[in-house]
């Protein structure tokens, strides 16, 4: 398996338009960057999430107007303000960190609708989906890391807060 790395480009630094766009300012040179880019990940409570594509417009070299999937609203999109923005990077260098290298072991893992449901191993890839490994006495679930089920990581408290559906946790039954 490999591991994928991400690096951070730039951030959103403002709204455009009403119907969730926003503008991207980077740190380099955007252009070849986003030639095939389909993902932007948004660097959350210290991981980094996906978001989908659905349009990016380049201004300069250094902005563009992107538009993310399922972010309709200038409300939605306004809490992604300010968030570091990551990509994808084939090579590792000391700008990037496998995903997979974020240090979760230990971490307890509560959900909004059934509170605790176990302590956090790690964040395995299969085939470049990202699941969280959690283990609840002897049993393991296995939950997909995406913006609908994380809902929050307290590094502090080392908590990780999500939002599961019931069909999950028994599908990991």
């Amino acid at each position: 398996m490999v591991a994928k790395y991400y690096r951070p480009i730039g951030k959103l630094t403002r709204l455009h338009g009403f119907e969730g766009g926003a503008l991207l300012v980077a740190d380099e040179n955007l252009k070849k960057k986003f030639e095939k880019t389909e993902w932007l990940f948004f660097l959350i409570e210290g991981l980094p999430v996906p978001f989908f594509v659905s349009n990016i417009k380049l201004r300069t070299e250094t902005s563009a107007i992107v538009k993310l999937a399922d972010i309709n609203s200038s409300e939605e999109v306004q809490k992604l303000i300010g968030i570091e923005v990551l990509i994808e990077s084939s090579n590792s260098n000391k700008k990037t960190k496998p995903f997979e290298q974020f240090n979760i072991d230990g971490y307890i893992i509560n959900d909004l609708k059934h509170g605790k449901i176990g302590i956090a191993k790690t964040i395995l890839n299969y085939q470049e989906n990202y699941l969280l490994q959690v283990f609840n006495y002897k049993r393991e679930i296995l939950i997909p890391v995406n913006e609908f089920n994380i809902v929050e990581i307290n590094d502090a408290q080392k908590t990780i807060l999500v939002n599961i559906p019931n069909e999950l946790l028994k599908l990991n039954d």
